[in-house]
């Protein structure tokens, strides 16, 4: 279905880009060129609003993949752990303990952004009493 405000190459190219996930490609797929595709990113808001919704799905479909590959992964780590050689046991903890450090980081990161937001709403309401 076509998006109002769209050329029919920038269709194309966006429909190419759904297609390979590579800009490069999608281009040439289209038949235009890249410096043709950033002109249009940067001048065009149907084409970029369109391309944000494009990569945002893209994102979703990516991380409903990698969610449903987790049991998997936690099984392969398990395995790993359990590994007779204590080079492969050792990497696996260390795995584990380095995206466990990432994890309590993304989670005080947004405990103080929440505290952040709250503050600021806080103040706006003081500022317009």
């Amino acid at each position: 279905m076509p998006t109002p405000g769209l050329e029919l190459k920038q269709e194309r190219v966006l429909a190419a880009l759904i297609e390979n996930a590579n800009i490069t490609k999608a281009c040439k797929a289209a038949g235009v060129t890249r410096k043709t595709f950033y002109n249009w990113q940067d001048a065009d808001p149907a084409f970029r609003l369109r391309l944000q919704s494009i990569r945002e799905r893209m994102i979703t479909e990516a991380l409903d993949g990698l969610a449903m590959r987790t049991r998997a992964a936690l099984e392969a780590i398990d395995a790993a752990l359990a590994d007779p050689h204590p080079a492969t046991r050792l990497r696996a903890a260390q795995a584990v303990l380095d995206h466990l450090m990432k994890l309590k980081d993304m989670v005080d990161v947004e405990a103080r952004l929440k505290r952040l937001e709250e503050m600021a709403a806080q103040s706006g309401k003081e500022m317009k009493r």
